[in-house]
């Protein structure tokens, strides 16, 4: 199908990239002229998919649109404006990497022989979006670490002595109940010291269960604070952000302990 049938689309409503008005014209007498030419089935379909398209984004309807759109190139794969405001659609919502693909797609199907300005403009149009692209993957790299904070590391740490400290008391518990339960008074020692054994592993069963807790509740805060928390970046900081402190403190006592958490904002 004509280029001119479908550069209505983008000439219409994309003013972000409209071209002049002599092009206008020619685009429109191609149209004109198109209107008289039989079409394929296929073609028929890819321009009732592309009016349908034109419609949504006058909507602001732009995924719709996009849709519309790859239904009719998939219908009529060498229409090259079809590509064109496909690109273009897709640049204004941000989707720089489908926008390059469709602009690209439309310089081959426009080859080497076509107006000189119009190949310069979509080049343009491609390396200005290339740069955006790598601006903005380096944007979200210096993002990514921005969000570990002292307090986040300090809760990671926690969290993983907390289990580490779980695994250990755990154990000894299992060991000394199964040695409680295995003791034998006279020939193993006297109640006392199976008394002593099954103490031992209420305790120790005691700090696991604490442990535990704290694992549990330090792993939850740093997961929570490393993906909901929004930090400043680097070119865009005015004042230092405010002090973030964490620490976790553990307090032994006869028979038992108490341990403690503490954060500061």
């Amino acid at each position: 199908m004509s280029r001119g049938k479908y550069a209505l689309f983008a000439l219409a409503i994309l003013a972000v990239s409209a071209r002049p008005a002599h092009a206008r014209a020619k685009a429109e007498e191609e149209a004109k002229s198109e209107e008289e030419k039989p079409k394929s089935p296929h073609q028929q379909q890819a321009f009732q998919h592309f009016l349908r398209a034109q419609e949504l984004y006058k909507l602001g309807r732009y995924r719709e649109a996009i849709a519309r759109l790859e239904a009719a190139v998939k219908l009529d794969p060498d229409a090259a404006d079809l590509w064109y405001n496909l690109g273009v659609v897709h640049e204004k919502l941000g989707d720089a990497d489908e926008a390059i693909a469709a602009y690209e797609r439309y310089l081959k199907l426009l080859g080497p022989d076509a107006d000189a300005e119009e190949l310069k403009r979509i080049r343009g149009f491609i390396q200005r979006l290339k740069g955006a692209r790598t601006d903005l993957k380096d944007r979200e790299a210096k993002r990514m670490e921005h969000r570990f904070t002292p307090l986040t590391s300090t809760l990671a740490i926690s969290c993983a002595i907390s289990l580490a400290a779980t695994g250990v008391f755990s154990y000894l518990a299992l060991h000394d109940d199964r040695a409680a339960r295995d003791f034998l008074v006279g020939s193993g020692g006297s109640l006392n010291g199976r008394a002593a054994l099954v103490n031992r592993a209420r305790t120790e069963g005691v700090l696991a269960d604490v442990f535990g807790t704290v694992a549990l509740a330090t792993g939850t805060a740093a997961f929570t604070l490393y993906f909901t928390s929004e930090f400043a970046k680097e070119d865009d900081v005015r004042e230092l952000p405010p002090r973030k402190v964490g620490w976790l403190g553990v307090t032994p006592l006869p028979g038992g302990g108490t341990v403690q958490l503490g954060m500061v904002f």
